[in-house]
């Protein structure tokens, strides 16, 4: 459960567990609801993690919603953060979801319990 005005921030490691040199991407889906879409009001941000410092990989600028990427970045063509992965080549990523205050005029009149929004996110590697 999120609050209005919460973040969440969560990691994840991916790694190359072949033996193959991989061109990774990072991309993703959000099924289409008919109401009570979280998805279109999350703020969302995706970091790469490197010695300990998140570097912000999307959006590169201002402000993106969990539908925007999923919208942006559906499938392998234009998914995100593209890297050469050799064997056993690792990447941590930290996801940053945040739910805007109560008020904020992004979020719809009717908001609050209910609301949900569901996400896959995919690294496919391609040689």
């Amino acid at each position: 459960d999120l609050l209005p005005g919460q973040e969440r921030v969560s990691r994840i490691s991916v790694r190359n567990t072949g033996n193959v040199r991989l061109d990774v991407r990072l991309f993703g889906s959000v099924p289409v609801t008919a109401e009570h879409d979280l998805a279109a009001h999350l703020e969302f941000e995706v970091h790469h993690v490197a010695d300990g410092v998140a570097e912000r990989v999307y959006p590169a600028s201002g402000v993106a919603t969990l539908r925007d990427f999923a919208t942006d970045h559906a499938e392998y063509a234009d998914g995100i953060d593209q890297w050469t992965a050799s064997a056993g080549d690792l990447r941590e990523y930290e996801f940053r979801v945040r739910l805007p205050e109560a008020g904020d005029p992004s979020l719809p009149g009717d908001f609050g319990p209910g609301w949900s929004a569901t996400v896959t996110f995919t690294w496919e590697g391609r040689s």
